[in-house]
């Protein structure tokens, strides 16, 4: 759980070498889109100010239609549950105190 407390939050996007494989398909002059550009990832954000991005899951998927956005939404439920239950626990702490 110590790694998830140190999430900052989640993004979707496309694979961050999607626009490498298109130059290098338009180089050779492929048809099509490769397999990064049908490709979408969950990202985390780690670290101080959230500066150290990682990929959590890729979703192979064309056309993109971000499915993954909705485990993006599961995530920052359960890191607000965890948060929310987290300040109940101490809460009642304080009672017996």
């Amino acid at each position: 759980m110590g790694q998830l407390l140190q999430l900052k939050h989640v993004t979707v996007d496309r694979h961050p070498d999607t626009e490498l494989e298109r130059y290098e398909r338009q180089e050779k002059r492929r048809k099509g889109p490769g397999i990064k550009e049908q490709t979408h990832c969950l990202f985390g954000w780690f670290g101080r100010g959230g500066a150290e991005q990682i990929i959590l899951v890729s979703r192979l998927e064309w056309p993109c239609r971000n499915s993954l956005r909705e485990v993006r939404e599961a995530i920052e439920w359960v890191c607000t549950e965890v948060v929310r239950e987290s300040g109940r626990s101490q809460n009642e702490g304080d009672d017996w105190d």
